[in-house]
């Protein structure tokens, strides 16, 4: 969805829209957009371990590693920000 827009916004000057962390990766880093706060629109993701896993060991230690501030440092460099 996100390169039909760049592409639409390249080829028509049309107003493209799409998560920041997609127009880093699309633009290879070169673009970082920036909205001002009162329009800005955040996307939260949570993530759980159900109680019913067989092994939840892996799950678990995922989670535990994208709550760390290596995985922070990674997330940010890929145009992501913490809540």
């Amino acid at each position: 969805m996100a390169q039909a827009s760049l592409l639409a916004a390249a080829l028509f000057g049309a107003v493209c829209m799409a998560q920041a962390a997609e127009i880093q990766v699309l633009t290879g880093g070169a673009f970082k957009p920036v909205l001002p706060a009162e329009i800005q629109n955040h996307t939260v993701y949570a993530g759980g371990v159900s109680a019913a896993a067989r092994d939840g060991g892996p799950a678990k230690a995922l989670l535990d590693w994208l709550a760390s501030p290596t995985a922070a440092a990674v997330l940010k460099d890929k145009g992501m920000e913490a809540p």
